[in-house]
């Protein structure tokens, strides 16, 4: 078609116009159905697209989506990859109509480079804060089973306490017992020691049973002894238990705060990714 189009020869004349209107990093090129009529190139980045009088051809790639879009006769928006113009660029292709056919076609180029860019660096971060995320959550889940299992062993403790203690009583009643046993056999060698010969038996057995008390309420003692140590060791035990467990638990309800930080920042990553592969 070439000049021969009125519509595409005022476009040629006015487009340099447009082109100071546009953003410095559009690109614009006005063809006709067969050669290149204008380029006007971007301020803000460089393409090896069309020249000034360049015969399109369907075998070249630069020319192909241009035919293609003149022939379907509707305005089409495309990303375009690296590989067709040296950048990333994202392409909109308006059809020029005269007297109901398609005389030509007005492409602009706008580059996606910095778009690109900074959606692998938001798919990074989104990718990052949710290992992150994931991370921190095995760690309160460690700290949640850790306050359990501490919980486990204090309650563990106070059940050994109680039955220490059970044992303390059984104890001190054994003391007490032997006490008694020890004042009945004193007496009873008073009383074999006033029968005289007839006596003398029940006398031995007296001494026997002064002995024997003696050596029970001696282990009682030494029993009585070490379970104070119990006691001592359960309630130390106890108290780092405890402490323990408070520490476990802030540890645990300070990590579902940040949880919950960081689920606000991946949302929020997640939002700023789709904006950017959006806009």
């Amino acid at each position: 078609m070439g000049t021969e189009s009125r519509i595409l020869e005022e476009l040629k004349e006015t487009m340099p116009l447009f082109r100071q209107l546009a953003t410095n990093d559009m690109h614009l090129a006005l063809f006709s159905r067969t050669e290149v009529l204008g380029v006007w190139k971007a301020d803000g980045f460089q393409i090896d697209f069309v020249q000034v009088g360049e015969t399109l051809i369907a075998s070249n790639p630069k020319h192909e989506f241009v035919l293609n879009a003149m022939a379907n006769g509707s305005a089409t928006e495309e990303e375009a990859p690296e590989e067709i113009f040296g950048i990333p660029v994202r392409g909109k292709l308006i059809p020029i109509y005269e007297d109901g056919q398609v005389v030509g076609l007005l492409t602009s180029l706008v580059s996606t480079k910095e778009k690109v860019r900074v959606g692998a660096l938001t798919d990074s971060l989104d990718s990052n804060l949710i290992e992150s995320l994931q991370s921190i959550e095995e760690i309160a889940q460690g700290a949640t089973d850790l306050s359990e299992k501490l919980s486990n062993i204090h309650t563990t403790s106070e059940m050994v306490r109680d039955q220490a203690d059970k044992a303390s009583k059984l104890v001190s009643a054994i003391q007490g017992n032997a006490s008694r046993s020890n004042i009945l056999a004193l007496n009873a060698s008073i009383e074999a020691a006033r029968a005289g010969e007839a006596g003398r038996g029940f006398a031995v057995v007296a001494n026997e049973m002064g002995k024997l008390a003696q050596v029970s309420g001696s282990s009682a003692k030494e029993i009585d002894t070490s379970l104070t140590d119990i006691f001592e060791a359960i309630k130390k035990v106890t108290d780092e238990v405890t402490q323990a467990t408070e520490v476990a638990t802030a540890q645990a309800t300070e990590t579902d705060k940040i949880i919950s930080t960081l689920e606000d920042i991946v949302s929020w990553a997640n939002e700023l990714s789709t904006f950017v592969k959006n806009s």
